[in-house]
């Protein structure tokens, strides 16, 4: 993708990731902090949709750094708005619970997701991988939009 070396290449990746969830934690952005959870939950599977056509369409790294930074940047504000909403929904007692079963479902989900996509990837097509990807975020997103739940709009 660059003359960089491939592992400068990843630790910048990285970096980028690391500076973007602590710039979402950190920084207050009135309009974004505005934005309810299903909001930013489209506005990040949508970067992450432009994230795979990037690497099926384009390959161009710079934008890779950029998506990773925005992303991470959105899933930093999602958090506080992702606790709000287990807190008030939850029990007071099951709370940590409830916290704690998300978090082992999304460990568990993130590394079984990377093994289903690089098994494609390897055994298919780099293309089938991406595309894959892509519909299932779009599979994603399009349940969030047309989603008819009575949702309080601060969350």
């Amino acid at each position: 993708m660059t003359s960089l070396p491939f592992s400068l290449e990843i630790l910048l990746i990285n970096t980028c990731f690391i500076l973007g969830t602590i710039f979402g934690s950190l920084c207050k952005i009135r309009w974004i902090d505005c934005l309810s959870f299903k909001c930013l939950m489209i506005l990040d599977i949508g970067l992450l949709i432009f994230l795979f056509s990037n690497f099926l369409l384009i390959q161009n790294y710079w934008f890779v750094l950029f998506t990773v930074f925005l992303t991470s940047f959105g899933l930093a504000k999602l958090n506080p708005k992702l606790y709000a909403q287990i807190i008030e929904a939850a029990d007071e007692k099951i709370v940590g619970t409830v916290v704690g079963t998300l978090g082992s479902l999304v460990t568990a989900a993130v590394p079984i997701g990377s093994v289903g996509l690089v098994v494609l990837y390897n055994s298919v097509s780099p293309d089938f991988a991406y595309l894959t990807a892509i519909a299932l975020l779009i599979v994603g997103m399009t349940t969030l939009i047309f989603d008819k739940r009575n949702v309080s709009p601060d969350r």
